[in-house]
């Protein structure tokens, strides 16, 4: 939620329709009041509410290299086959693939499942024929 201003310039004082496009799926953008009228003199607000109807749609995820903890980790994992291999009993192969299981799943984890939705908001106020109109970025964090 914020606000938009309509300043009067050398005295204006007519009605000013309000609008707001350019809203990401699954939401709206809603202007209260949807006209000002300013008294020649006064800056005069309409206050804007950015509102989600359930689930954003998901932003793909950039694929980032590989951190260093994961590429310790993996080398960790290979470095237990190695030994699950080497070992005679059964016992010490199933405990070290059980810990190279663990030790590489770990490994895999670190993604995100997305990033924020962002989007560019246009706030357009007309009176007559003549139209301003200003843009907000609008980033809506998951």
């Amino acid at each position: 939620m914020f606000n938009v201003t309509v300043t009067p310039v050398s005295g204006f004082n007519q009605s000013v329709a309000l609008t707001c496009t350019g809203a990401p799926v699954k939401t709206t953008c809603t202007l209260m009041p949807t006209s000002v009228t300013p008294d020649g003199t006064n800056p005069i607000n309409s206050q804007v509410t950015v509102t989600s109807m359930g689930m954003l749609p998901s932003v793909p995820a950039q694929h980032l290299p590989p951190s260093n903890r994961q590429i310790v980790l993996f080398a960790s994992g290979l470095a237990l086959l190695a030994m699950v291999c080497d070992a005679r009993r059964l016992r010490t192969r199933i405990g070290l693939a059980g810990a190279m299981l663990v030790v590489f799943a770990v490994a895999g984890c670190g993604g995100s499942g997305g990033g924020p939705v962002t989007a560019t908001l246009t706030l357009t106020g007309t009176s007559g024929t003549v139209t301003h109109s200003t843009t907000v970025a609008l980033t809506i964090a998951k």
